[in-house]
Parts: structure tokens; C-alpha cells; sequence
């Protein structure tokens, strides 16, 4: 039966007083090879809308859809353009070939967002379905919840990834896992490595079953813990490195002209910690009184802590500031890339250092040892030195003395920093310096 299939109703007109279920084949007036089986199934017309073309002198019958989802007029177009396809030379998948594979491919798309947008709660903490789509159970029901340590595991990491557990796993960079575990380890080495220690074995689980992992962030976490001793037990060795004039005059002049490079100077100068430098506001710097106001929310021992500012310190800090300026940043971070981010002096950056200096096994706060050992050297009292690095742990700042003199000692600690310039001074210039006391 031939009919003009984009006119309304084409269809219901050509099954008219045919009994229902009972098939009827049309083709279309204008276009040679179209056609369709159609037929009345509960008052609606079914069938698929065909086309016959002529691939390399064979015919093949390609189907367009169903005459449902396509329209006649919609038909018509697909079998002009499957005709001109194959005129071309080109193969043509059919519509329910295009359509099955279009549907597995957005079904494995599916599957694979819903893998990469896992987070390292999801897998850890919860039920849910692995990169395979199987129902797979978490680590803590697999491995925590039938050990007695399963507990202190959890309450560990939680603690050392904070946030960061609730983030999809593939955010878990080396860098971002090296300023968790360095800032917690600032407070409590102890329990940062124990937290690392906890971790890498559900680490390796994932990484070696296609779950969205950074194998540089596993990298370093197997670097950080070296492998048991017989007994059991992780060593947690001592560092008494102390970077030497040559090494610390290396470093200074490696540092990049960079944000990151100016708060690793300040670090130099000042004795701060790598979090107190980086994290520097302008808010905290009273560059009048030759200070910065160090807030007990951003000191290790949870309080508020001057500290003094020499030369060398206030020309890093405006040159950062005044940097920050010429960029139209409006923040209140010293040093940032971005005005949002403080920067972070991490393994990036130690690398880029590594790269044009000759010294080993070198840290970020090998600075403080430095500056601690070479003024106690110098003459410097142990307890003023202490005073300067905010050291509240060590043993002329504990016990009845850190109760009762709660001095901060301001002008001797002025006389040391100048005296810490005059050193560092000496060791970049090779020329002596002199005291000058800042009043």
C-alpha cells in the first residue's frame, strides 16, 4: 500500500477496517525503498520504519525506528540521508544498532561518573558499587569492624583527612595528602603517622582495583611508613639534621622570586613554621611595631605568640604585599597565587629547589634547627632561642618556669634577630655585619 506518510494520521488511515494485530506493509509515495510492517495493537499503530539501500552493488535494509518514537516526515529525511550515506561510500548503522550502542555507552558513561565521583567516605564508611557495578561492602566492614583496632583506625583518619574524606577520591593529590599529613604532624607526629600507618593498607586495596585513586599520593604514603619491624611496630626515627652555612646560603639563593619562594624565606629569617609562613594575613602584620601578631587559631600550642620581624623579614613580606597589589588582588593573604589559596611549601616546590642545589636530605623545618642551633652557637640563651621558635615543649618553657615567667623578652629577641641577619648576612655576603639593636 503506498501513501503519502508525512500527511496527519497517514497511518490510522491505512489501517482502517483492518482487524487488530494484523499486519499491513506501507511505503511512502515520494521515497523509492521506504517502508513499514505496521499494525493496530490497543488502538495505537506499531512497527518499525524501514529503508532500502545499495552499499558496494548489495541491498541492505537499515531500520529507521518505530513509527511511535519517528514521524512520517522524520522518516522520510533518515532515508534520504542513509541514501546519500551509502551513495557516498560510507557505512550505515541502523537505528536500533546506533540506538542499543548509544545506550551502552551512556549506561558504562553512568557508571564511570558514578565510580569517579566516589569519595574516600563512600568506600571507606558505606556500601556501594565498585568500578565492576557490583554491590561491593565497605573497608571498615571488611576489614576494621573484625579487628580490636578497627576503632582507633577510623577515629585516626578522620582526623588527619578531616573534610577531605567527603571530597571524590581522585581529588587525594600527592601534594594535598603531603599538607595533611605535614600539618598534622606539626601537632602530632605520633598520631599522623599512626593515621598513615591505618590507611595504607585500605590505600592499597583501592589503588589495585581500578578505583579512581592518585598512584602518586600512594606513592608517598609508602614512603612515609617503612615496613614493620619484627615486633610489629613502625619506627618513628629522630631527626638532628642541621643545615650547615653552605647549605642554608644554597636554599636562600634557590629560592624562587614566587609567593611560595618568599615564604620559605620568611620561614628562614623568622623561625616560623611552614603553616604559620605560608598562612600569613595582612591582618597580622604590624609592620610599625616590626611584628606579627600570631593568633592562638594558627599556633601550634593554641596561643597567641609574637613574633619578631628583622630587615630581611619586612622586605619579603611588603615585596609580597606590594606583589599582591600590582596583580589587583584584594586579599588578606601575604602569600597566595590566586587571592583565595595560601601557598604551601611542599613537595613541589622542594623538588623545583632540588633541581638547581646540591644539598641532601634537606626539609622545610630544618630552617627552625638551623636558626636554634647556629644562634645557640652564637652565644644566644637557649631560653630566648626557645622564646623565638614558640617552642612551648621544651624544657626551659615547661614546668614551674612556663607557669610562672611569662615573659616574652621582646627587646632580647630584637638584639637576637639582628644578630641572626648578622649571621645569615656573613654566610650569603661572605662580608661581617653589624649589630644594629632595634629599639
Amino acid at each position: 500500500m503506498k501513501i503519502d506518510i508525512t500527511k496527519p494520521h497517514a497511518l490510522r488511515a491505512a489501517l482502517k477496517g483492518t482487524p487488530e494485530g494484523q499486519p499491513v506493509e506501507i511505503t511512502d509515495k515520494l521515497t523509492a525503498g521506504l517502508s513499514a510492517r505496521i499494525r493496530m495493537i490497543n488502538g495505537v499503530p506499531v512497527g518499525q520504519w524501514n529503508c532500502r539501500v545499495t552499499i558496494g552493488g548489495k541491498t541492505k535494509r537499515i531500520s529507521l525506528g518505530s513509527v511511535a518514537e519517528i514521524t512520517g516526515e522524520q522518516a522520510r529525511l533518515a532515508a534520504l540521508q542513509a541514501k546519500a550515506t551509502a551513495k557516498g561510500g560510507q557505512a550505515i548503522v541502523s537505528a536500533s544498532t546506533a540506538a542499543r550502542t548509544t545506550a551502552a555507552a551512556q549506561e558504562k558513561q553512568e557508571k564511570q561518573d558514578a565510580v569517579h565521583s566516589l569519595t574516600w567516605a563512600d568506600v571507606l564508611f558505606a556500601p556501594h558499587d565498585g568500578p565492576s557495578g557490583e554491590r561491593q561492602e565497605s573497608y571498615q566492614a571488611r576489614v576494621w569492624d573484625k579487628k580490636r583496632s578497627g576503632r582507633d583506625a577510623i577515629n585516626s583518619i578522620k582526623r588527619l583527612f578531616g573534610d577531605d574524606l567527603n571530597k571524590p577520591m581522585v581529588d587525594l593529590t600527592r601534594h594535598r595528602m603531603e599538607a595533611l599529613y605535614l600539618s598534622r604532624a606539626d601537632t602530632a607526629p605520633h598520631a599522623a603517622a599512626n593515621a598513615v600507618r591505618y590507611f595504607r593498607p585500605a590505600f592499597v586495596h583501592y589503588a589495585t582495583r581500578d578505583y579512581p585513586t592518585n598512584r602518586d599520593a600512594l606513592d608517598l604514603v609508602e614512603s612515609l611508613m617503612k615496613p614493620p619491624s619484627r615486633g610489629g611496630q613502625y619506627e618513628k626515627p629522630t631527626r638532628d639534621r642541621v643545615l650547615t652555612p653552605s647549605d642554608w646560603t644554597a636554599l636562600w639563593n634557590a629560592a624562587p622570586e614566587t609567593p611560595a619562594g618568599w615564604a620559605m624565606k620568611l620561614a628562614m629569617m623568622t623561625g616560623v613554621r611552614n603553616r604559620e609562613a605560608c598562612a600569613l594575613r595582612v591582618s597580622e602584620v604590624d609592620l610599625e611595631n616590626r611584628i606579627i601578631e600570631l593568633p592562638a587559631t594558627r599556633s601550634k600550642n593554641k596561643s597567641h605568640f609574637r613574633v619578631v620581624l628583622g630587615d630581611k623579614a619586612i622586605v619579603i613580606i611588603t615585596t609580597a604585599m606590594q606583589t599582591n597589589a600590582d596583580r589587583g588582588m584584594d586579599t588578606d593573604l601575604v602569600f597566595t597565587n590566586d587571592g583565595t589559596a595560601p601557598v604551601w611549601l611542599g613537595d613541589n616546590v622542594k623538588k623545583a629547589i632540588d633541581q638547581n642545589i646540591d644539598v641532601a636530605d634537606w626539609r622545610f623545618h630544618d630552617f627552625r634547627r638551623a636558626m636554634a642551633s647556629h644562634l645557640a652557637e652564637s652565644g644566644v640563651d637557649d631560653s630566648l632561642v626557645d622564646l623565638m621558635l614558640n617552642h612551648a615543649a621544651s624544657k626551659s618553657r615547661s614546668g614551674v618556669l612556663g607557669v610562672y615567667n611569662l615573659s616574652e623578652k621582646m627587646e632580647q629577641r630584637r638584639v637576637a634577630i639582628a644578630k641572626w641577619e648578622q649571621i645569615t648576612d656573613r654566610w650569603i655576603t661572605g662580608k661581617s655585619a653589624k649589630i644594629v639593636k632595634i629599639g
